[in-house]
């Protein structure tokens, strides 16, 4: 008897069931070898035919059968606190450009820099079996490998995963760093070097390494000066967000700012947010205070005058953090460290003496 042709699949459209009546199984057994099922397997060889007719028939769903069978896949996962803040997408997207140039994709996750919301991203994207983890975000103080962050993170290792932190390596993982507070001194010599003797810094939140790093390395450098005391440099806490320091701002009020010479903001973003409660008040960047910032997102361009800042490279260090989560070394945590740039511009003019 001669063999019956299998009804013709246009490659692209095929559906689950495209695929199971031509691998000859049921289409439970389909499911089960292309997604996966708990405590039903499937027999290896049964399960690379089913992913062979899903390949050639460029069924949806075939990357995910191939990262059941291979243990990971071509995504990488990124995390980050907000996208709202320019730093955050812009680091992403440097991650997506360096990824897709080496042909994998990347999925972005939002924390809200939330500890139970970081374990439970990263348990979703460990069972989706991405090929390692881009974690965005400043660590807490606090933090150290008994955090459960760390624990999930060790299970994912455990299965081949790798992850790379953009942040201060409190959890002995692979790392890509800025020179926050050596960056963060440069510019306070400046300031000192331009004639300013008496500072708010607008810090962050205080349990932050990021945060701390920034505000401390700026206060350690003017108070080298002779010239500055400890009262002379006023430091306030809040969110690392514009909003954050409105609310700082806003606190503190019009009278607390007089006498004060320079202000410098731990972001772009603070420092925009300061730059609105000023012009809410009338006072005048830089005739009647000079502005700093830190990052130089892309916001900046479009601000009047220009506000100084530390250039940070944001693609570069989306693009490298991707060069250490893909590679193969199994040696110990690596650490890149990234340069930082003082950029001067208008709003922190050199002071007569």
């Amino acid at each position: 008897m001669a063999r019956e042709e299998p009804p013709h699949v246009e490659v692209g459209r095929a559906t689950l069931s495209d695929v199971a009546r031509l691998a000859g199984v049921s289409l439970a057994t389909a499911s089960r070898a292309l997604h996966g099922a708990h405590n039903r397997t499937v027999d290896p060889a049964l399960q690379a035919r089913v992913i062979r007719f899903a390949d050639e028939l460029r069924y949806a769903a075939n990357v995910s059968a191939r990262a059941i069978a291979q243990g990971s896949s071509r995504t990488i996962g990124v995390m980050v606190s907000t996208i709202a803040d320019p730093y955050f997408s812009f680091v992403a997207e440097g991650a997506v450009s360096a990824a897709e140039a080496r042909g994998f994709n990347v999925v972005v996750s939002v924390t809200k820099r939330d500890l139970d919301r970081e374990v439970a991203l990263a348990h979703i994207l460990r069972g989706q079996r991405v090929r390692g983890i881009i974690l965005v975000e400043a660590r807490s103080i606090d933090e150290d490998t008994s955090s459960p962050l760390k624990a999930e993170f060790d299970d994912f290792a455990a299965t081949g995963g790798r992850v790379v932190v953009l942040s201060e390596n409190r959890l002995g993982l692979d790392s890509v760093v800025v020179e926050n507070y050596r960056a963060a001194h440069e510019l306070g010599s400046i300031m000192l070097d331009f004639g300013y003797r008496r500072f708010l810094v607008l810090a962050g939140p205080a349990d932050l390494f990021t945060a701390k790093d920034r505000a401390q390395g700026f206060v350690d450098a003017v108070l080298e000066s002779t010239e500055v005391r400890k009262g002379d440099v006023a430091v306030v806490h809040s969110g690392f967000t514009r909003d954050g320091a409105i609310a700082a701002m806003t606190d503190l009020g019009p009278e607390r700012l007089r006498g004060i010479q320079m202000i410098y903001a731990i972001s772009d973003v603070m420092a925009l947010g300061a730059l609105s409660v000023l012009r809410d008040w009338g006072v005048s960047v830089p005739g009647d205070v000079a502005l700093a910032g830190f990052n130089d997102i892309e916001t900046l361009k479009d601000v009047v005058p220009g506000i100084t800042t530390v250039r940070l490279p944001l693609l570069e260090m989306g693009g490298t953090a991707v060069e250490v989560v893909l590679r193969e070394d199994p040696g110990p945590p690596v650490e890149r460290l990234l340069p930082a740039e003082v950029i001067v511009r208008a709003s922190t003019p050199r002071r007569e003496q």
